[in-house]
């Protein structure tokens, strides 16, 4: 299979209308289609419809907002049957890692700060044991700092 759609996660009305409105029927279908369908088992039948319906909803799906196409990030089974997918917007992930570097970035500087007063003694004695604690007990250890 080489076609992909992005489709919305909750389907449309129309969608459902459509879907609902494929299934074959004696007196609305093609006379060829009814005839296929009518010789078929009851779990060809079955398959049948699904594909149909499936057909008909992405058919009636509607197109993502124009300039803000949510991008494909993965994908998750839950169970046999079902997939669950994950969109991501770009630009604000960008915008997000962009923030998340700068915050990191300025986090470096204080521990560096903090561990030389520390170091130096610049810092009274209460001081001076609140931020070894805090350094020794960050979530990611500080850069090492060389002496000047």
């Amino acid at each position: 299979m080489n076609e992909w759609k992005l489709v919305p996660v909750e389907p449309t009305e129309d969608m459902i209308v459509y879907g609902f409105e494929s299934v074959p029927h004696l007196g609305f279908s093609d006379p060829d289609l009814w005839d296929h369908y009518s010789e078929l088992t009851g779990c060809q039948q079955a398959a049948m419809r699904a594909k149909l319906c499936w057909a008909a909803m992405l058919a009636a799906a509607p197109q993502p907002p124009v300039g803000r196409e949510p991008e494909l990030f993965g994908y998750v089974v839950a169970g046999s049957l079902f997939f669950d997918v994950e969109v991501i917007d770009r630009a604000a992930y960008t915008t997000l890692a962009a923030e998340r570097d700068a915050l990191q970035s300025e986090l470096t500087k204080v521990r560096e700060l903090l561990g030389l007063a520390r170091e130096y003694g610049g810092l009274t004695p209460p001081w001076r044991e609140a931020v070894s604690y805090l350094l020794a007990h960050q979530s990611a250890p500080a850069p090492q700092v060389n002496k000047p």
